[in-house]
């Protein structure tokens, strides 16, 4: 029997994101932590904490480039991987409850220091795929502006 999909895209809307992703990259999902907060990661990485920061207050950026938000890329152990895999990747460590390395923020220019708003440095793949899980919250580093732009 043929089945023809007529929307092969899913469109994904939490607070101010608002993306779109090849529906059968997800369409085998279990959901198995769905009821945690974020995803397991660390609690130190590269000797800096990993904070817990609520998704609600990470700026969402279109690249001005162009540049699509899921895209081929390398994975830490510097193999090539096409953006399907990447996101494959991620979504089988939130099911399987695997640690999983926090995202780079730093804070949002011309906001008060009080005021948490956060860009994403690092980390793209794992915050739109955390955000498609169901997560409310996401582990961080938060990183001086400087240090990541110097």
């Amino acid at each position: 029997m043929l089945i023809i999909q007529d929307n092969p895209t899913r469109r994904i809307k939490y607070g101010l994101f608002n993306f779109e992703i090849d529906s059968s990259w997800i369409e085998a999902l279990e959901y198995k932590n769905k009821d945690n907060l974020h995803f397991k990661s660390y609690q130190e990485f590269q000797e800096k904490p990993v904070q817990i920061v609520p998704i609600s207050q990470i700026n969402y950026k279109i690249r001005k480039d162009g540049t699509p938000i899921f895209k081929d890329g390398e994975n830490d152990e510097k193999m090539s991987l096409t953006a399907k895999e990447r996101v494959l990747n991620i979504l089988a460590g939130f099911e399987n409850n695997e640690k999983i390395r926090p995202i780079f923020l730093y804070r949002q220019a011309n906001v008060d220091e009080c005021v948490n708003l956060f860009e994403c440095y690092a980390g793209c793949h794992r915050l739109h795929c955390s955000i498609i899980y169901g997560f409310k919250m996401i582990p961080a580093v938060i990183w001086p502006k400087k240090d990541l732009f110097a």
